[in-house]
């Protein structure tokens, strides 16, 4: 998007639930690639090649730094909720049975 103002005026023209999504979408959008990196790459000739493996290795560099950690905290919450909802089940399965067991009979 080149002309964020120019497409959210032409949105403001409408009054649907579409009009209202794309103008939220749009946002998020503008967000994205207002900080995306671009690099000029040639097939032809290989130009650009190396300026493009530098920009992925810093942007390895970055995702280890910045972003790694949150999405581990929040992959890892998952997984706890998941283990949790599982072990809820399992022990209401065993008391309707009769018999509360914390870990599956073998």
């Amino acid at each position: 998007m080149r002309d964020f103002e120019l497409f959210q005026d032409a949105l403001q023209l409408e009054e649907s639930y579409v009009s209202n999504l794309t103008r939220s979408m749009s946002l998020v959008l503008d967000e994205f690639y207002s900080d995306l990196r671009a690099v000029g790459v040639s097939s032809l000739v290989g130009a650009g090649v190396d300026e493009f493996f530098t920009n992925v290795a810093e942007a390895v560099k970055e995702y280890d730094e910045v972003y790694r950690e949150s999405s581990d905290r929040s992959t890892s919450g998952c997984f706890r909720k998941e283990r949790l909802r599982r072990r809820r089940n399992r022990k209401r399965r065993c008391r309707n049975s009769g018999r509360i067991w914390e870990k599956d009979p073998k």
